[in-house]
């Protein structure tokens, strides 16, 4: 099946003329990418910092299960094999930040994160706080405190 990847990927995500697919508003700060099997870019979608955490979420559950339907159709009624399809999520927000803390938390808890890698993925999160869109959310911040280095950024950019 397909992959799904929440990454900075290519071009800027902050884009002041494009309209939000969600809303229509100009201004958007996020995208979303259906990839083909050799990368090519399927579709585009982008949002505004209003629409994104919802329109992000709604792609995601959209591609997860036509790769799910389109897989079962193959393995069980002999359709031909669907091509492996992947998807890219990038946002200027915090929210995907906030997702991967959400995501850690229980394996940090387990013991099963390395130290660097946390303390790395803070000093990330603490680095994009400047042109990250809205304030950081609380459990970043956590997070930023507890494994990064400087404890005093918090994105405070409004969009």
């Amino acid at each position: 099946m397909g992959e799904f990847c929440f990454e900075e990927d290519r071009g800027p995500l902050i884009d002041p003329d494009a309209l939000c697919d969600g809303c229509g508003v100009r201004g958007t700060v996020s995208r979303a990418r259906r990839l083909g099997e050799h990368n090519e870019e399927l579709e585009l979608h982008r949002f505004c910092a209003s629409c994104w955490a919802e329109e992000g979420a709604r792609l995601q559950a959209r591609w997860k299960e036509q790769d799910r339907v389109a897989h079962e159709a193959w393995i069980f009624d002999g359709a031909p094999r669907p091509p492996s399809l992947g998807a890219t999520f990038g946002s200027a927000t915090w929210h995907l930040y906030l997702e991967l803390v959400e995501r850690l938390v229980p394996a940090i808890r387990r013991g099963e994160v390395d130290d660097a890698y946390l303390t790395q993925l803070a000093q990330e999160m603490q680095q994009s706080a400047a042109w990250r869109v809205g304030r950081m959310p609380i459990r970043v911040l956590a997070f930023i405190q507890q494994y990064g280095a400087a404890h005093d950024v918090v994105g405070r950019r409004g969009h």
